[in-house]
């Protein structure tokens, strides 16, 4: 990785952590396995015993030129995905409407690769 690259790299990750900080809607986890970097953020309306499951957005870092992103409706079918650079992908999520919004996407996807993205419940 060059050293520009590295520096998009670190900004785009900087970017990412500041749209999860910001994210008052969900409750997101970052993973580390096997190199690879998977932020899962769980979209809930209320609390405790009247907490509705909104739906879920993954976010899958192999490295700083392959991401993978998906959006899941509540009962955890894919309604979006996109592939990139980190950089891509967070702009892309950045206007993407949220699980819960009257604007997110709703009609279901196949899954990708015969089954669930890494991370994806």
């Amino acid at each position: 990785m060059t050293e520009e690259s590295y520096a998009e790299y670190e900004r785009a990750l900087g970017e990412l952590a500041r749209m999860v900080n910001e994210d008052d809607g969900a409750h997101w986890c970052p993973e580390l396995v096997d190199d690879v970097l998977t932020y899962n953020g769980a979209y809930v309306r209320g609390a405790g015993d009247d907490a509705e499951h909104l739906g879920t957005r993954v976010v899958i870092i192999m490295d700083a030129a392959r991401v993978r992103a998906e959006q899941r409706n509540a009962d955890g079918d894919p309604v979006w995905r996109t592939a990139g650079t980190l950089g891509d992908v967070v702009e892309r999520l950045r206007t993407l409407a949220r699980p819960g919004d009257p604007k997110a996407p709703a009609v279901v996807l196949p899954e990708a690769d015969g089954g669930h993205a890494p991370g994806a419940p």
